[in-house]
């Protein structure tokens, strides 16, 4: 249970709860587009999408597939950039929040 991979929330799947899905395999993919808003603020609109499941090959059948999109702002602070986003998965809207540098 420890060892499975897990995604969901900020990083993996925006729009779902923190390592809601594990599995012994997995995938995820994303695609963000960012753009100037203000000075040193941008915004963001995105698309997560990935599985986790415990066949060693491929996901038995596509409940294991999820999917999101969102919105996101970032200001770029002295500490580092803030961003917020809501993502929108099949259980509805989820707000998340960080702090730091992001790939």
């Amino acid at each position: 249970y420890f060892n499975k991979f897990r995604i969901g929330g900020q990083g993996t799947l925006r729009g779902y709860k923190d390592d809601q899905f594990r599995g012994d395999s997995m995938y995820i993919g994303s695609l963000e587009f960012r753009f100037p808003l203000y000075n040193k603020v941008k915004g963001a609109i995105f698309t997560d999408w990935g599985a986790a499941w415990d066949d060693k090959w491929l996901p038995n059948d596509f409940n294991d597939f999820h999917a999101s999109v969102g919105v996101g702002v970032m200001v770029e602070t002295p500490v580092g950039p803030i961003r917020i986003d809501v993502g929108h998965g099949s259980q509805g809207n989820r707000v998340h929040f960080n702090v730091g540098a992001s790939f």
